[in-house]
This record gives structure tokens, C-alpha cells and sequence, in this order.
């Protein structure tokens, strides 16, 4: 009887806790309000928290903040929202360089292979010889003796110049 008792007892005083806590957490229905984003509008009818409206960003994008005005002269600091308002999501847009570069390759004697254009930042990624070739030693910077091939999946960022070299070409380096 004495167990029942405080298992009783001990299950009031969780669903009191439990209780208080959703009390706390609970947001009152309040007037409906509308919030303007970069001309989108939304209705709310619960305080809505400021961090809740933060844009969903792609990779490498910032997000500088929300302000009352076009330009991002006045930042909007509010925690909480409870009424009318419009905001600016000061996002600042991502620059793609779209340059692109020169790529030819050259066979050991100075004869083009391939002469080709790519777009910054891509690698080359590309196969012009039989990879299966036993001779083929792999694209250098240089047909002069050169000492490691050069790595296709590095990012292009200026022109390039590859030799596709093979063993015998190697001969009079030794």
C-alpha cells in the first residue's frame, strides 16, 4: 500500500512537471499579423521567433541578417515577432567566375593532341590516351625530363599546357 502510494504520488508530481512545462512553452493564439520577406508575406497567428525566418542558404552563401530597409542601412533586432512588419534578408549573392581558359595538349614531339576550352575551377578529367598503354607514363607540364605527372582532378584556374608522355620519352633524361 505504501509502494502504490508513492508510485501515486511519484506520477502526479511528473505530470505536474510535465504539465508546468508545456505550460511554459505554450505561445497564445494572438491577432493575426502578416511578416513580408523580400516581398513574400506570411501569416502568423503565434509570436513567430526571428530565427525561425532565417533563409535556407546553398553552400558557401552568408546570411547577414534582416533589416527594415531595401538597402541594409537598418537592422530589424527583434527576437520575437508579434505584429505587422517587412523585412530584407540581406543574403549577399555569390559571384561565379565563369572565366574560362585554354587547355591543349601536346604529344612528346610538340604536336597538338587536343586543343580544348574549360570553364574555372573544373578539372580536366578527361582521357586522350589508352590509360591501358604499359608506355604511357601519364600528362606532364613539361616534356623536358619532367619529374611527376600532373594531378586531372586539381581545379583549373589558368591555361594549361600538358605534354602526354610515354616511357621512351624518358630515355634521354638518364
Amino acid at each position: 500500500m505504501y509502494i502504490k502510494g508513492l508510485a501515486v504520488l511519484f506520477i502526479a508530481l511528473i505530470g505536474g512537471l510535465v504539465g508546468y512545462d508545456l505550460w511554459q512553452s505554450y505561445e497564445p493564439r494572438i491577432e493575426p499579423f502578416d511578416v513580408t520577406i523580400d516581398g513574400e508575406t506570411f501569416t502568423f497567428d503565434r509570436a513567430v521567433s526571428l530565427e525561425s525566418l532565417e533563409p535556407e542558404l546553398y553552400p558557401f552563401q552568408s546570411f547577414e541578417g534582416f533589416y527594415l530597409d531595401a538597402d541594409f542601412e537598418e537592422p530589424f533586432t527583434q527576437s520575437k515577432i508579434e505584429e505587422d512588419v517587412t523585412l530584407f534578408a540581406n543574403i549577399p549573392s555569390l559571384e561565379r567566375n565563369t572565366s574560362t581558359y585554354d587547355l591543349i595538349v601536346y604529344d612528346s614531339t610538340g604536336s597538338i593532341i587536343k586543343e580544348t576550352v574549360i570553364y574555372h575551377g573544373t578539372p580536366i578529367n578527361f582521357v586522350l590516351t589508352n590509360l591501358d598503354d604499359p608506355n604511357f607514363s601519364g600528362y606532364y607540364a613539361s616534356n623536358s625530363c619532367p619529374d611527376f605527372p600532373v594531378n586531372l582532378q586539381a581545379p583549373v584556374l589558368e591555361d594549361v599546357r600538358l605534354y602526354a608522355l610515354y616511357n621512351e620519352d624518358f630515355a634521354s633524361c638518364m
